[in-house]
């Protein structure tokens, strides 16, 4: 680590430190924090969360009774994950030291980032993850270093089991990030087989090398994402698999664009359509399709008692639904996309996003805080320096939404070796921008944590290049 890395690190940890020393007191977003509080306190394994930041719970808040602790933690996770993000940049897109010093500074107290170190949720510890799993991913295509493919691959699966939502990111990784390492590189511009034998044994060798590589990515992502399954089916006493509810949120996702045709079961379509209480064309009544009585989940659950044929038939629904109109998928994305831009409604998802809207916490809850986590005074909401920032910052994320939707355009400013690492930048930016316009049912700002630390990245490098061709010093 150079010096002024570690100077950067010291300045990031100074300023969260004194950022916890004015706002220091857990938040809650209900009903996703009392399910983690609810795996730390009895061991409960929902269904549909993630178990294990539940169990981290346990093992940090619990057992040191004091949920404070665990946000401190979580501080330091933060702080972590700004600090790699100038190291990447001073280390792997070799920007110069004062603009990696000052975008490490600016995730440091970017609002998304501040706001997920406070609040039992899974946020703060996927962010760590997620940016531990790109920066050796970006060191291997920069280096090509076994072991960082290893961890990075590794630590994908940790991530998958905090959020599943990013599965496809890790998944997708497994294969891209060999096929973008120095070795393929090599491999490809090696031309054609031709040449004298001694050559020919070079390219072969070089061959064998990428495919023992792309062999081992997949089978570490593979193999441990099998006994994770394997582990969550023990837990839940149920088959393996990686999450169950999937056909829930997915149905409710899509639900503007189903229709009673699209459900496998005739006999069932006049009970389950019939019986909506909410116009399933409505973007708005997404929530309510998948959480109210008589939305389409609801009453899909209510007529197949049975969790995992529930499950299934609502996913081979929405299946059905998006063969029969493949660019509806993209047209539901788009229309979301643009409530992004309402400011009213942002807002007001901002303000959802910090439980200011929530169920509130139930007597049991609040016993447990008390007793159990050294929470004194336990409060649904309360009002506080950081969520008030995240509120103001609604411009920044019209910011990061519009920077992951122009990302591809940077293949037309750089130059062809910058090429690997900018294609696993877009790749990730682009499925960030899917997994807040697409699977979603309404504008959510806190899906954007990790996208905000992606967009700060690539920024960085832009004006690390812009610097450089004004010079005349960038590469052609």
């Amino acid at each position: 680590m150079s010096r002024g890395i570690f100077y950067t690190f010291l300045a990031i940890l100074c300023i969260k430190g004194a950022l916890l020393l004015s706002d220091s007191q857990p938040a809650f977003f209900f009903g996703d924090s009392e399910t983690y509080l609810t795996t730390a306190t009895i061991k409960y394994i929902p269904p549909d969360r993630s178990f294990l930041y539940g169990l981290l719970l346990r093992r940090i808040a619990l057992r040191m009774h004091s949920l404070e602790v665990m946000i401190a933690a979580q501080v330091l996770l933060s702080a972590i994950a700004a600090g790699l993000l100038s190291f990447a940049l001073r280390s792997i897109f070799l920007v110069r030291s004062w603009l990696a010093a000052l975008f490490g500074i600016l995730c440091s107290v970017e609002p998304l980032q501040l706001l997920a170190e406070r609040y039992v949720l899974t946020e703060c510890c996927a962010n760590f993850l997620f940016v531990l799993h790109f920066v050796l991913a970006l060191l291997y295509v920069k280096r090509g270093k076994l072991w960082t493919l290893v961890a990075a691959q590794a630590i994908g699966v940790l991530l998958i089991g905090f959020r599943v939502s990013f599965l496809p990111i890790v998944v997708i990784n497994s294969v891209l990030i060999p096929l973008l390492s120095p070795y393929a590189i090599a491999v490809m511009r090696t031309g054609k087989w031709k040449g004298s034998g001694k050559e020919l044994g070079i390219r072969a060798g070089q061959l064998r090398l990428l495919a023992a590589h792309l062999c081992l990515s997949l089978l570490v992502t593979q193999g441990l994402l099998t006994a994770y399954e394997h582990w969550n089916g023990k837990l839940r006493a149920r088959e393996p698999a990686l999450f169950y509810n999937d056909g829930a949120f997915l149905v409710a996702a899509f639900s503007p664009l189903i229709e009673p045709e699209d459900l496998p079961v005739p006999s069932k379509r006049a009970a389950i359509f019939g019986n909506l209480r909410y116009d399933r064309h409505d973007l708005s009544s997404r929530p309510a399709q998948h959480f109210l009585d008589g939305g389409l989940w609801p009453n899909i659950s209510k007529e197949f008692p049975d969790e995992r044929q529930a499950n299934d038939l609502a996913i081979a629904t929405t299946i059905h639904a998006l063969f029969r109109q493949p660019a509806g998928a993209l047209r539901l994305a788009w229309q979301t996309f643009l409530l992004y831009f309402d400011p009213g409604l942002l807002r007001e998802r901002a303000f959802s996003d910090e439980g200011g809207e929530g169920l509130g916490m139930s007597p049991t809850l609040r016993g447990w805080l008390q007793n159990l986590y050294g929470v004194s005074n336990p409060r649904d909401y309360q009002m506080s320096l950081t969520k008030q920032w995240h509120l103001i910052a609604v411009p920044w994320y019209w910011v990061v939404l519009c920077s992951l939707a122009l990302s591809p355009l940077l293949f037309l400013v750089h130059p062809k070796a910058d090429w690997p690492l900018l294609t696993i930048c877009t790749i990730a930016a682009l499925l960030f921008l899917g997994g807040a316009t697409i699977v979603v049912d309404n504008p959510t700002p806190r899906f954007l944590t990790s996208a905000a630390w992606i967009v700060l990245l690539l920024l960085a490098w832009e004006i690390e290049g812009l610097i450089l061709r004004q010079t005349h010093k960038y590469p052609n």
